[in-house]
């Protein structure tokens, strides 16, 4: 069974939350975003207001050195002297209903994740690396 899990950035210290994604509204009607994450072999859990933009889905899939592959993730392939990659974006395409990959490159379009993640390392993401998509 794939696991639903999300990361986002929390709202009191910038750092980031795994777990259960929700959305909820206030007396106000503010809209407040929360990752619910398991803290003990109890069911206990904890929650973090989240910065929205930030709001990344687990793909189901791990890369090479098994660390999961959120949407948003940076991610390279192994380099050698013949052989050098582009970094690549993690992202949901609406027209396939796939996770694929966005090279950094001007003419590349997506192509399915799955095909690539058993040999690329996730190496950072768009909102804490986003120099690593410069060329």
């Amino acid at each position: 069974m794939q696991e639903i899990l999300f990361k986002a950035k929390r709202v009191d210290n910038g750092k980031w939350a795994e777990g259960y994604y929700r959305e909820w509204e206030d007396l106000y009607r503010n809209i407040i975003s929360e990752i619910m994450v398991n803290t003990d072999e109890h069911g206990n859990f904890v929650s973090y207001k989240v910065i929205p933009e930030t709001v990344s889905q687990f793909t189901g899939l791990t890369d090479k050195n098994g660390i999961k592959v959120f949407e948003n993730d940076i991610f390279k392939e192994k380099e050698d002297e013949t052989y050098k990659i582009n970094n690549h974006v993690v992202y949901w395409n609406k027209e396939t209903g796939q996770w694929c990959q966005r090279c950094n490159c001007k003419y590349t379009s997506g192509s399915s994740l799955w095909l690539s993640s058993k040999r690329c390392e996730v190496i950072g993401n768009i909102f804490d690396n986003p120099e690593l998509l410069e060329r």
